[in-house]
């Protein structure tokens, strides 16, 4: 965190990060997502399960191109000592799987385009 920020997502597992002594005096808006349990309890006429959906999706968009950089480029584990090494090459992938993602869209829109006419 750096600061700035104005709010905050996490899964479960940051479900008692609001009570931390460190972040107790910071104005933030928190979207921790429910555990399962208290998922599976939720009734569904309730807005409480669209606000747990959309968090999960959320979180889910976010980690998908990690995903990409782990499976895709093999890039499970730290290479290299030194922080600049890791993190440009981090960023290189990324950009990669932004471009292999943005190509594969673009396919499917000029394939739909092209099925128009």
């Amino acid at each position: 965190m750096h600061g700035a920020e104005d709010t905050l997502c996490g899964d479960a597992g940051y479900a008692g990060i609001p009570k931390r002594e460190e972040l107790r005096g910071r104005e933030l808006n928190w979207k921790i997502a429910a555990r399962p349990g208290k998922r599976k309890k939720m009734v569904k006429s309730t807005q409480e399960l669209p606000n747990e959906k959309e968090k999960s999706s959320t979180r889910a968009k976010v980690k998908h191109p990690f995903y990409w950089v782990k499976c895709f480029f093999k890039y499970g584990n730290v290479r290299y000592q030194g922080l600049d090494k890791n993190s440009s090459r981090l960023h290189i992938l990324l950009g990669f799987t932004n471009l292999i993602r943005s190509k594969k869209n673009y396919l499917l829109h000029a394939k739909n385009l092209k099925n128009k006419d």
